[in-house]
């Protein structure tokens, strides 16, 4: 639910209505924290699903696109708080759906980021083994 709403140059955005993952294209971000074989874990089945990937090496452009409906996901499994802090922000407040990223250890331990618009939400998850 969105409280006020994200705004680009003073003009609402919103995320984008893809409605299945053969459709969508999303961000799969690497990091030396994770281990690849549970990277390539998560890339392989959703590409099997038809979806398109992208690699952008920010998560916080990748979860600004989102929210602007140039994306509709984003996974990585080894991020801080300072990285995606915004970035929840804005997606939340386009309409999109992200993890509980914020925990009490939020600020010293990494943790996964997945966002996605809402109709590729639940077959995101699960195609990623992410439920």
């Amino acid at each position: 639910r969105a409280w006020h709403g994200a705004m680009r140059n003073g003009i609402a955005i919103q995320t984008g209505a893809c409605g299945a993952l053969a459709d969508a294209t999303v961000c799969f971000e690497y990091s030396v924290g994770t281990d690849i074989d549970r990277y390539l874990g998560l890339l392989e089945p959703y590409l099997r699903a038809g979806g398109e990937y992208r690699r952008n090496g920010s998560a916080a452009v990748s979860l600004a696109q989102i929210a602007a409906g140039v994306l509709d996901g984003f996974v990585e499994l080894h991020l801080n708080l300072y990285d995606v802090l915004a970035g929840i922000v804005l997606v939340r407040e386009a309409g999109g759906w992200t993890n509980e990223f914020i925990r009490p250890d939020a600020l010293t331990e990494p943790n996964r980021m997945i966002a996605a618009v809402p109709g590729i939400r639940d077959a995101l998850l699960e195609v990623c083994s992410l439920v």
